[in-house]
């Protein structure tokens, strides 16, 4: 006898062919039960079942965890806008002191801080006994409106994870701190293309002047100040806002307080 596939030789009693492994005339054949055969695909089948449900639940915390960064990004943005919002209305009292800088804790209005601070850097400059003399005064809404009409602030950056979120932000402004040096420095070259003589009389006609020539006096102390804000160098600053989980709730935990010094283009006392 020999093997329908290979043609070799087999003995009687053989059932495998022992070259090619064809099963042979006498071989006893036993059907599989369709039930078996049912249950054996079942098990092949659970392994995949599991890794998909795997991949599922792992593609699923990620990307819930991914738009829950997504959403403390978009809430830190709008809290930092609402700041510079309040910033640029110059009015922080909705918000609480504990956040604040020191400079508007006892008074958010921030319009009043800059005149002083303002007037301050005037003292300290030579020309402000031009302003005595003229009975000249600063219109704070004037130097306010010239400061909110420079101040710009840019959101650069925003890093979260899920208890903490930094804004980085960037602010520019004229450096407002440089103007007063700028009109002594005018006011000197000014005394300095006259004489002696003309000097005194100009000083002793502002002191002594009338309403017409205090007028004038003002015009050339403005001319002076739209040079001065021209020519001033422009100060930029960029400074983090930290917020954070405190006692259960989402709060601001930690703001540099150059960030609203450089947006009003002053100088930390």
């Amino acid at each position: 006898m020999t093997c329908p596939n290979c043609q070799r030789p087999y003995i009687e009693n053989e059932t495998i062919c022992k070259h090619c492994g064809t099963p042979l005339g006498n071989a006893d054949y036993k059907l599989v039960s369709s039930r078996y055969r049912h249950q054996n695909k079942a098990r092949k089948k659970w392994p995949f079942v599991l890794l998909l449900l795997m991949f599922i639940l792992i593609a699923g915390g990620i990307i819930g965890y991914q738009y829950y960064i997504s959403l403390i990004k978009k809430n830190c943005q709008q809290t930092t806008n609402e700041i510079f919002t309040m910033a640029h209305e110059m009015d922080f009292s909705s918000v609480d002191p504990a956040y604040l800088p020191d400079f508007l804790k006892e008074d958010p209005y921030v319009s009043d801080y800059i005149e002083d601070q303002f007037q301050q850097l005037l003292d300290e400059n030579v020309w402000t006994r031009i302003l005595e003399a003229g009975d000249i005064e600063i219109d704070g809404e004037i130097l306010c409106s010239e400061i909110i009409r420079s101040a710009s602030y840019e959101i650069t950056n925003i890093t979260a994870d899920y208890h903490s979120c930094t804004v980085t932000v960037h602010t520019e402004n004229i450096d407002f701190t440089k103007i007063p040096e700028t009109i002594s420095r005018r006011f000197t070259e000014t005394q300095e293309e006259d004489s002696l003589w003309d000097n005194m009389k100009k000083i002793f006609s502002y002191m002594f002047s009338s309403g017409d020539e205090e007028q004038d006096l003002s015009e050339l102390l403005y001319e002076w100040y739209e040079e001065a804000r021209e020519a001033a160098p422009k100060t930029d600053y960029t400074g983090t806002i930290v917020y954070g989980i405190v006692d259960g709730q989402w709060t601001l935990t930690s703001f540099d307080e150059d960030l609203i010094y450089n947006y009003y283009g002053l100088k930390e006392n």
